[in-house]
């Protein structure tokens, strides 16, 4: 009999375990579910579970606003204002977009705001914290929101100074959106 309970404790506690890890949380800042996010610095949260799902079909039924911005280096001599406009960037973020929308619905009251910005790493900033910081040419940071709530938010670091790269962790920032 005590043979019994101990093998039943023993298992509930490998089953608790297993559990625990097949459903890690994603509020971890630091988890790299895709590999696209294992490739450079990335962080990523998500605020509002109960609402991803509503927040993923309104991005798939083409249900959403954007709003935009681009922060150009004060203190070094931007490169990226040479290279990339906001309008540009929206373009990219909107070809991005609409190939992966799935259907054409009516918009819901509830529409998703996309708030999206790059921000160009300004290398001559004397407060960085370590040299390490230097290596990146900048990031972007996309916010998803639904029914004015932040649902997710991911930052991923781009490499290079001519923004070569900037398609690549845009596509990145959506695939993981939809992935949740």
């Amino acid at each position: 009999m005590k043979t019994k309970i101990y093998l039943g404790f023993i298992l509930g506690v490998i089953a608790f375990l297993i559990y625990e890890s097949l459903n890690k949380s994603t509020n971890d800042p630091k988890s790299k579910r895709l590999d696209c996010l294992k490739q450079v610095t990335s962080f990523e949260k998500l605020y509002e579970k109960e609402l991803k799902k509503d927040a993923i079909n309104a991005l798939l039924d083409g249900n959403y606003t954007k709003k935009s911005k681009i922060e150009y280096s004060k203190l070094m001599k931007s490169k990226l204002v040479n290279i990339i406009s906001v309008d540009d960037f929206d373009k990219l973020v909107e070809d991005i977009l609409k190939s992966k929308i799935k259907s054409d619905k009516n918009p819901s009251e509830n529409s998703l705001l996309i708030d999206y910005y790059i921000y160009e790493n300004d290398k001559a900033d004397s407060n960085k914290k370590n040299k390490d910081a230097l290596l990146y040419a900048g990031y972007i940071v996309f916010e998803f929101f639904y029914s004015d709530k932040k649902v997710y938010k991911v930052q991923i670091d781009y490499l290079n100074d001519d923004a070569s790269d900037l398609e690549k962790r845009v596509q990145c920032a959506i695939d993981s959106f939809l992935s949740l």
